[in-house]
């Protein structure tokens, strides 16, 4: 594993790092291939609880990188350009996101300063988040003149619902950290400095849970929230009347 993406492990708690702080942690190949490899290499160890995902430095993730594209002035050239780059990053991005929800373990986002795009899409994609006072989140991609990926928009749409799903991906509308804790988006939100002492009592709460009970109803929230039928004979209830 590069030094893009930084693992850490104490006891049951795993905590990965995007570690490009001189680039906001923007997601370019690099970086989108190691956690990849980082995420799904978590996979399957029965020994983890929980994994905790934030990022160096004062930025969780600014989003897909488009360095590339700085200094290009001509609209049809940026987008030659931009095309080929933002499909293939998103498609990682994407197993990313899968990858992270499909984990048995718990997942914390850590987040402080901006979560923009990709970043946003990272956080809503861990079971719990707590931010720093000064996190703010939004997704840039309509006025960039694209979309925002299916996966993505889904991910929005389970959390806020339709209306505010709409608001926030067509208008752009960045929210600050009191109004993601007031739309159920945050767990908590703390003062910057306090921001991962939070994170890892939180951490030690859920790894302390009973691994079977907290995985599997994980799993069955998880699937019932995307329609998907969940049959579990155990649970089943008895016959009325003993017939």
């Amino acid at each position: 594993m590069s030094d893009t993406v930084l693992l850490a492990r104490q006891g049951p708690v795993a905590t990965l790092t995007l570690n490009r702080p001189h680039k906001r942690n923007a997601l370019d190949d690099t970086l989108l291939d190691e956690l990849e490899r980082a995420v799904c290499g978590l996979r399957d160890d029965a020994t983890l609880r929980v994994v905790i995902v934030n990022g160096a430095g004062p930025s969780f993730c600014a989003g897909v990188d488009i360095s590339e594209l700085a200094g290009i002035d001509d609209a049809e050239l940026r987008r030659q350009r931009f095309t080929p780059i933002a499909a293939r990053r998103t498609r990682i991005l994407v197993r990313v996101l899968e990858a992270l929800r499909a984990l048995a373990p718990m997942t914390v986002a850590a987040v402080d300063g901006a979560a923009a795009g990709g970043g946003f899409s990272l956080m809503l994609a861990c079971d719990f988040r707590v931010l720093s006072d000064r996190a703010r989140c939004w997704y840039p991609e309509v006025a960039l003149g694209v979309p925002l990926s299916p996966p993505s928009t889904r991910l929005l749409l389970e959390e806020v619902g339709m209306a505010r799903a709409k608001d926030i991906i067509l208008r752009g509308t960045r929210l600050d950290a009191p109004s993601l804790a007031a739309l159920g988006i945050a767990q908590a939100v703390v003062p910057a400095e306090a921001l991962a002492a939070r994170a890892d009592s939180l951490a030690a709460e859920l790894a302390a849970l009973a691994p079977a009970g907290a995985q599997v109803s994980k799993a069955t929230i998880n699937a019932l929230v995307r329609g998907e039928s969940v049959l579990r004979p155990e649970l089943s209830l008895p016959p009325a009347n003993g017939a």
